[in-house]
Order: C-alpha cells, then structure tokens, then sequence
C-alpha cells in the first residue's frame, strides 16, 4: 500500500512537471508570436512611412530643385539599405531607380549662344546641361543629377556667393542684350545701343560689387567664361524653377516598397 502511494506520488510529480513544462512552452509560443506579430506591424509602419515620402509627388506640381533633393535621397538610401553591388550594406531591399524625362524640352532651360559681339542668336546645344540628357536616370549610390550639374558649384565659387549668381542668372537678359533687347529699348526707352550697354553693365557692377571700370565686352566675357558661365547657371536656375509631374511609381512585389518613381517634365517653369 506505501509502496502503491509513493508510485501516485511520483506520478503526480511527474504530471505536474509535464504540465509546468506543456504552460511553459505554450507561454513561450504566444510570447514568441506576439513578438513577431509586433515586428511585422513595425515592418508594415516603416514601409508605409517610406512609401509615403514618394506617394507625397503624385498630383501635385514637383519643381527642379525637388528632384535634386530626391536624387540625394535616392542616392543615400541606395547605398545604405539597398542590396546594390555598390552599397555600403548588402539589405534585402532593391535599390531605387527615379527617372526625369524632360520630353525634348530642356531647350527651355537653356538661354542661348553668344556671338564674339556679345548678343544672344540662338540655343546652345554644345555646352548645355540638358540638351544630351533628355532622360535622367538615378539609380547608383551616387546623384547622378549632381553629377551632370556638377560645375555650377565652381560657379558659386567664382562669383564668391550662390545669391549673386542667382541675381546675375535672373538678369541675364538685361545683361547680355539680345538685337530684340536693344531695340526694345531704343523704341520704349529711347536709349541708344551704347547707352543700353552701358546700363547693362551698371547693374553687372551693381550685382556683383564691382567697381572696377570695365567695358561691356569685357562683362560679357566674364559672364561666359569657363570659372563663371553664368550661361550654365541660368540653365539651372531654370531647371530649379521647372514644374515637373510625377507619372509613375512601382511597388516590389515582396518587400511592397517603392522601386521607381518616374517625373516628366511639362515645359513650364514657375
């Protein structure tokens, strides 16, 4: 009979530890799921939050100095958290790709070609930012949009402050007078051609602080010149001004971020 108690004993011990054990790991499964269905749901806030900061271009109008951001970010989120060959960590995300087409209208940007005289005549195609890149596209871990504009820091530089090439950018057509400026001019103004030079070359000096005596030959050469091609920074300041449309964007079919995000640009500029 003791020794029949002491066998229910031990096997009640033994139930007891089997059901301690079974609570345990039953405990441990709706732990481990809770913990995972929190992870997903982080996973599912942070997609939805990325996904918005692109979703936010769609119907709206998207200027040019928008796109240089983008690429920025673009460029940054490829090389940290993407899985391209040039990333700085190997994620499981795919890098983002961001197109501008400019729809053969960059011409828009671009303020012309300067005769030895000094007169605007035309487009320039040879030395615009634009004109032989109708389509960029930004998908590397670095701005491939910076990279073509990449000399209008040097410009800055040479005037000693983005604000004055801005302004001069803004006055370029009361600085290099075009024949249709002049006589404008003469017609409204009844200035003459020199005296419109002249002008011309006042707010040049007012502009850029420049007391020196120069001629407005010289100033055009100055605004021309490789260190300081305000002609190029006109272009873009244009580019920044442009208004641009965002035509697509597409979602990877497993990560469910954006993987590319299309813009068009509509030829017009605020």
């Amino acid at each position: 009979m003791e020794n029949a108690s002491k066998a229910l004993l031990i096997a009640a011990g033994i139930l007891l530890v089997m059901l301690i054990i079974g609570l345990i790991i039953f405990s441990w499964s709706k732990f481990s799921d809770f913990y995972k269905s929190n992870d997903e749901l982080e996973e599912i806030e942070n997609t939805a939050r990325f996904n918005l900061q692109f979703e936010n271009y769609k119907d709206r109008k998207v200027y040019g100095y928008e796109l240089i951001s983008l690429a920025n970010k673009v460029a940054d989120y490829n090389f940290k958290h993407s899985d391209h060959q040039d990333a700085k960590n190997d994620e499981k995300y795919k890098p983002i790709e961001m197109t501008v087409d400019f729809k053969g209208k960059s011409n828009v940007f671009n303020f012309g070609e300067i005769t030895s005289e000094g007169k605007r005549i035309k487009e320039n195609k040879q030395n615009s930012i634009f004109y032989n890149n109708n389509i960029i596209k930004q998908s590397s871990t670095r701005n491939d949009i910076t990279k073509i504009i990449s000399n209008v820091t040097g410009i800055e530089d040479f005037y000693g402050d983005k604000d004055i090439a801005t302004k001069l950018a803004k006055s370029i057509n009361t600085l290099i007078l075009s024949d249709e400026q002049i006589q404008y001019n003469l017609t409204n103004k009844k200035m003459t051609e020199e005296e419109s030079k002249a002008s011309a070359v006042a707010n040049y000096k007012y502009i850029t602080k420049n007391n020196q005596n120069i001629t407005y030959k010289q100033m055009v050469d100055n605004l021309t010149g490789n260190n300081g091609n305000i002609l190029k920074y006109y272009e873009y300041y244009q580019f920044k001004t442009g208004i641009f449309k965002c035509t697509n964007t597409v979602i990877d079919d497993v990560t469910e971020r954006v993987v590319k995000i299309d813009f068009e640009f509509t030829g017009e500029l605020e």
